[in-house]
């Protein structure tokens, strides 16, 4: 259908034009990198080729790509720019918003884009949480099923570093009774070069994302992992294991002068932003 800022063909499932009206469905929520879920990810990258969705996904390894971020964040605006090599026509959508309980808390509907924009208002006001006063410990704990593997695991750690001071440490609560999760993304993790940050050849692929935004977070906090993974592969992918959750925080707590905590239920969801962000 085109080519992107990069310069590569944008490649998009045919059976999108085989037909004059168009209705897409989707949700919107936080998502770790992408800003948000719903609205053009149906399409990008729900229906257009893997290179495509490998070249967006590569802008995640900049940390400019938050939750809930939409202006300034690579990634979304990748999305944006898409969007508008898709040859204009009628894509009209149904865009829902869910509340703490799963209810539906809005529908939106119209033209793909109004849809999408008027969903991201209510997500922003139900998700969204400004912490002033950041944290020396944030617990954040995720809920089934993204308490699987550590892989998605990760989706906790990116919501709630907002709320944690520099210096401080954050700690992913999640049973990850699955492992590490992803294969693919354990092997890169062995070749991956810690001090540049990127992979042991240098190129990015698919995935790559995953290990660079936790590899440069630890740079700035403190990254915990209290979970069933193996200690030796939680380091691999740049956590430190907490074996006993309640002498860390004592820890915490007697040399940390006003010591302060928070614990984030349903951190999957919740977002934790920064009173600046």
């Amino acid at each position: 259908i085109g080519t992107d800022r990069f310069g590569q063909p944008v490649l998009v499932n045919r059976q999108l034009f085989d037909f004059p009206q168009r209705l897409i469905i989707g949700s919107v929520e936080p998502h770790y990198f992408a800003g948000v879920t719903g609205g053009r990810k149906s399409i990008f990258p729900g229906l257009c080729d893997l290179a495509t969705t490998e070249r967006n996904h590569n802008l995640a390894n900049s940390l400019e790509a938050q939750p809930l971020r939409l202006k300034g964040n690579p990634v979304a605006e990748h999305f944006e720019e898409l969007m508008q090599v898709l040859p204009s026509g009628s894509l009209y959508s149904i865009q829902l918003v869910t509340d703490a309980a799963g209810k539906v808390a809005s529908v939106a509907c119209g033209q793909l884009n109004e849809a999408f924009a008027e969903a991201v208002e209510t997500a922003l006001q139900i998700y969204a949480n400004t912490i002033e006063n950041p944290y020396d410990t944030v617990l954040c704990e995720l809920q089934a099923p993204l308490d699987g593997n550590l892989y998605q695991a990760q989706k906790a750690l990116e919501n709630c570093r907002g709320g944690v001071r520099k210096g401080g440490s954050i700690i992913v609560l999640s049973a990850c009774d699955e492992g590490v999760g992803s294969p693919h993304f354990y092997e890169q993790a062995k070749a991956w070069n810690v001090e540049k940050n990127e992979p042991g050849d240098g190129i990015f692929r698919f995935g790559s994302h995953k290990l660079s935004r936790v590899n440069a977070m630890r740079r700035e906090i403190d990254v915990r992992l209290f979970s069933e993974v193996d200690a030796e592969a939680a380091r691999l992918v740049f956590y430190e294991p907490v074996d006993n959750l309640e002498s860390y925080l004592n820890h915490r707590a007697r040399a940390i002068p006003g010591f302060r905590l928070a614990l984030v239920r349903d951190a999957g969801h919740v977002v934790l932003q920064a009173g600046n962000s």
